[in-house]
């Protein structure tokens, strides 16, 4: 056997002493009292000095070589980042299997680490790259696109949100992807057959596990799950590969109740402020609360988290039947899901014993959908004492109680007093706003230019109530909704852009009245009755100008979601001591109109009243009606707003004639040519 390669002088010394006893021991017999061990006989003594020192240097070198191995062994299971996601070409068109393409048949087992704590060190993705590799058609390189995500750590949330990921991607408005960051070994195709869902789900799956999920600690799985959604340069490599490189996710849907994990929550939360998306925290039971948001396009989606509704209900001057019928209806209203509306109730100047102590009852938002600290959501405004209002105080009153904090996003419901809501109304009033003013469509075909806004009562007669309202043939693809010149003061939506620019017209209007000491020819016939409050009149008025049309939904919808009372006559304070308005409010004198049609506990989906399995249909492709009732398209309202602008500019606006073609302005101010208010 060839003799050992000399060591070192240091490590010389060190073992040279032990060699000399071992070599002047080895032909004795061992005495009594010695031990074998190993193979050799050894003595049992007390150890000496350089013992010790043996003894810790064989520990170190030990440790030194456990250390190496495990960090080699480590390394070739776990690749680095920049190995985990090889560069390659992001528009690799999605193979054939892509939607269950996630290494689904490997059963990635974590290492186990032996050890009294959680792992808690550098997080990888082995299995992230190879799907994110295979999106390249889904244009997720770009920050607007259809990519829509959900997202779950835990079996029962991903039980949750599997049927409605497929249900989304089956509409094929959308690419649906579904990431699991669970700490659970289950392989995604296992985990698709176990919630029942099939192959034949089109939805696209992602692994985003880290290595050693299963042992990993909390703050590390919530580290994990913000690292795979977006890149960090602070601790990650700069060539990594994320989803929100990869996918730029336009909405992110999760499960917010206790069944998700609080890693998830915590780190998804923290990074969609960063990426930009809309995170969608869906309540229990969404596939039936929220059923509709599988018929959402990407770009709804993306709105989703940044509207805003703030509903505003003015107070009858005398009795509370109707106002508290109504708010009634609101504390039982689900608004699970969604961001909670600011709501305003405006009083009159003498408020009744039944109305203060109907108002010390009332909570917004209902207590049922908040758990915790209750945001304070509702505010009561007093007007300053006086006998009545006149036309026009009501409608200076009523444009002074809200305005847009931003005229994009924010958006005011305003409700009449004697309508009545059902638990689903608040939901297809978002549906329908997500829809109209916020999809792809709405914003590549611009619907929100000449959409005054969304109603949601079906009217039954012409606004003069002269004659009944003729409405549209239901259609297989629009069902019975349709466009109406009209605006309504029922349940109407307006956007803060609309509303900014009624409040401009408004103001210029009365303006021009108070200079002139006779009101405008073209001003003073009335259109609208005075069954209705005094500003629908102006918003009726900016709606012929302008060419603009609200959405009215179909019957079979709004009875399912609000009801329009008229038992208990109330017409608005500024006509309540004019017969004409009286008779107006208590309709043709028979029993409550609502009665028959409408059932606030009512459970019928409002979906299954919608065409196409619950579909809203195109703005561009409803049926349109002018403001007196009759049949037109929107192009003619345009061509008939020109007009009627034109006029208006003259009459009115007191424009030269040079004048009475000029471009529109957000505060109307284009209408007038001669205005006392040039800011």
């Amino acid at each position: 056997m060839p003799a050992s390669r000399p060591r070192g002088s240091t490590m010389s010394r060190l073992w040279g002493n032990a060699r000399e006893h071992a070599k002047k021991d080895d032909d004795r017999l061992p005495p009594p009292g010695l031990a074998r061990q190993g193979g050799h006989w050894q003595p049992i003594r007390t150890p000496r000095r350089h013992s010790l020192i043996r003894l810790v240097a064989y520990a170190f070198i030990a440790f030194l070589i456990v250390i190496g191995v495990s960090s080699t062994l480590r390394t070739r299971s776990n690749p680095a980042v920049d190995h985990a996601f090889p560069e390659t070409n992001p528009s690799v068109d999605i193979p054939p299997d892509a939607a269950h393409s996630s290494n689904e048949n490997t059963e990635h087992k974590s290492p186990q680490i032996e050890q009294k704590e959680a792992y808690d060190g550098p997080v990888l993705f082995p299995w992230l790259a190879q799907s994110l590799n295979a999106i390249g058609s889904t244009q997720g390189n770009q920050p607007k696109n259809r990519n829509v995500l959900f997202a779950a750590a835990s079996l029962k949330s991903a039980a949750t949100l599997l049927p409605m990921a497929c249900q989304m991607a089956s509409v094929r408005q959308n690419y649906v992807h579904f990431a699991f960051f669970g700490r659970s070994d289950i392989p995604l195709k296992e985990l698709l057959k176990i919630n029942g869902v099939g192959l034949e789900c089109p939805v696209i799956l992602h692994d985003p596990r880290p290595d050693s999920h299963a042992t990993s600690t909390e703050n590390r799985m919530m580290m994990a799950a913000a690292r795979a959604l977006c890149k960090h340069l602070a601790f990650v490599h700069v060539h990594a590969h994320y989803i929100n490189m990869y996918m730029h996710p336009q909405a992110i849907l999760v499960d917010s109740t206790r069944d998700e994990e609080d890693y998830l929550l915590a780190g998804i939360r923290d990074q969609v402020r960063s990426v930009g998306g809309a995170l969608i925290e869906l309540p229990e039971r969404p596939a039936t609360r929220l059923s509709w948001i599988a018929k959402l396009d990407s770009g709804a989606l993306a709105a989703w988290d940044k509207v805003h509704i703030d509903i505003l209900i003015h107070a009858p001057r005398n009795g509370v039947g109707n106002l508290r019928r109504l708010l009634t209806s609101l504390a039982e209203v689900d608004i699970g899901g969604m961001s909670i509306p600011h709501l305003t109730i405006e009083l009159p100047y003498k408020i009744e014993s039944q109305l203060e102590e109907l108002l010390g009852e009332f909570q917004w938002p209902p207590q049922s959908d908040i758990s915790g600290h209750r945001p304070h959501m509702l505010s009561l405004r007093h007007r300053i004492p006086r006998p009545w209002l006149t036309e026009e105080e009501s409608t200076i009153r009523f444009l002074e109680s809200f305005w847009p904090t931003n005229p994009v996003r924010s958006n005011v419901l305003v409700l009449s007093p004697h309508t009545q809501v059902t638990r689903q109304f608040l939901h297809y009033v978002k549906y329908s706003l997500l829809h109209y003013r916020h999809s792809n469509a709405a914003t590549i075909q611009n619907w929100d230019a000449k959409l005054m806004g969304l109603s949601f009562a079906s009217p039954t007669t012409l606004l003069d109530g002269s004659a009944p309202l003729s409405l549209p043939e239901p259609d297989d693809d629009t069902g019975s909704s349709f466009l109406w010149q009209a605006p309504g003061s029922d349940a109407m939506l307006f956007s803060g852009s609309k509303w900014v620019e009624l409040h401009g017209y408004i103001s210029q209007v009365l303006d021009r009245q108070h200079s002139s000491s006779a009101s405008p020819a073209l001003l003073a016939r009335k259109e609208v009755s005075k069954k209705y409050p005094s500003w629908l009149e102006y918003a009726l008025q900016l709606s012929r100008l302008r060419g603009y049309y609200t959405v009215y939904p179909g019957r079979e919808t709004t009875s399912v979601i609000l009801g329009v009372h008229n038992d208990l006559p109330q017409p608005p304070e500024e006509y309540a001591n004019d017969a004409e308005a009286r008779r107006g409010a208590e309709g043709k004198g028979l029993a409550d109109d609502a009665t028959y049609l409408f059932d606030p506990n009512w459970q019928v989906d409002i979906l299954h009243t919608l065409p196409q399995d619950g579909t809203l249909p195109y703005l561009t492709h409803l049926p349109v009606l002018t403001w007196d009732g009759k049949s037109t398209s929107t192009d003619e309202l345009h061509k008939n707003g020109l007009e009627f602008a034109a006029r208006f500019r003259r009459e009115v606006g007191q424009c030269k004639d040079e004048e009475t073609s000029r471009r529109s302005h957000r505060l109307a101010r284009d209408l007038f040519c001669k205005s006392s208010d040039e800011n």
